[in-house]
């Protein structure tokens, strides 16, 4: 990685130690360790989507990608987190399709570095 960034694959847990979406029951904990190997290829997704798109919500990049929102919100979430900060809310939010709100986020410039340094091989994996 380049300048001291923390790439999608440096990062297995969070801090506390929980798998992303892990809440403290049995199923949900297995359910977070068997995503817990596609986490990293649905992060370096959602953000090479971003990277294509002015702004949007994380359901318009679901639509974009073919997947279900539930399955781009929560990788949306993490990519906003330290340590990545791969992406950003704009302020702005926009209905979703069941007629709620949700924010709109853009790529920032650690994002878009981010992938560049993947395109190079310059970091530590590849998705597969």
């Amino acid at each position: 990685m380049s300048d001291g960034q923390i790439g999608l694959f440096d990062v297995a847990t969070y801090a506390n130690g929980r798998f992303p979406g892990a809440r403290n029951t049995r199923t949900s904990k297995a359910a977070a360790h068997a995503l817990a190997p596609r986490l990293n290829e649905m992060r370096l997704r959602v953000l090479r989507a971003f990277a294509t798109v002015t702004d949007a919500t994380a359901d318009e990049i679901a639509a974009l990608l073919g997947l279900a929102n539930t399955q781009t919100r929560p990788r949306c979430t993490d990519l906003c987190r330290e340590p990545f900060g791969y992406l950003v809310p704009t302020g702005e939010e926009r209905r979703t399709p069941l007629g709620g709100t949700a924010a709109v986020l853009k790529i920032t410039e650690n994002g878009r570095k981010y992938l560049a340094d993947v395109d190079h091989g310059l970091t530590m994996r590849q998705a597969s």
